[in-house]
């Protein structure tokens, strides 16, 4: 199933002009994308209640949340990140937004938002951050560890590496609907900003 995926997104690529990557790294991509459902499925969080909508809760004191989010246009192949740092009264503290051309996917976009969270944290001199990714996919790679060989795993070691700045860390899933402004910052880049 995945192989056939790959193989009509290269026909449509080949149909539409564009130039194609070599075999292997076709193979390649097949491969990281099995692997990167099969951690995805492994991992499943049971379902909310359906009488409890998830809110945007404030960190406790001394910490600051990062929310990040990143917006990837198909077409184009290319995406934007945005990141929010608030405190533990829910004060907008700094916030960010960049645009990156020419990646593969959104999986990619969002663990770069991240990437940039912590960054933007880092330049603020934060030591206790709590980050968080409305990506689930993303989520369940980080908590799959190192040994994953996912398409973003340089990435995942990057966001790794940053985190041993702070005193304390934590990384988390959140829903779309509580990772509003993050999610807003990502979508009003252009390649103008």
């Amino acid at each position: 199933m995945i192989g056939m995926y790959v193989l009509w997104t290269l026909r449509n690529k080949r149909r539409h002009g564009e130039i194609l990557p070599p075999v292997r790294v076709a193979v390649q991509w097949v491969a990281d994308l099995a692997y990167d459902l099969g951690q995805a499925t492994r991992h499943q969080t049971p379902p909310r209640p359906a009488t409890q909508q998830p809110r945007w809760e404030c960190p406790q004191d001394g910490w600051l949340k990062c929310n990040t989010d990143g917006a990837f246009y198909d077409r184009s192949g290319q995406g934007a990140t945005g990141a929010v740092l608030r405190d533990s009264s829910g004060n907008f503290i700094r916030g960010s937004a960049k645009w990156y051309d020419h990646y593969l996917d959104a999986l990619i976009v969002e663990a770069l938002a991240c990437r940039d969270g912590l960054r933007l944290a880092i330049q603020f001199g934060a030591r206790r951050v709590w980050l968080e990714s409305d990506c689930q996919q993303l989520i369940q790679l980080w908590q799959a560890g190192s040994s994953q060989r996912s398409t973003i795993a340089t990435v995942l070691q990057e966001i790794r590496e940053l985190s041993l700045v702070f005193l304390e860390f934590n990384f988390s899933f959140i829903p779309r609907n509580c990772n509003k402004v993050a999610h807003s910052l990502a979508k009003r880049v252009t390649t103008d900003t």
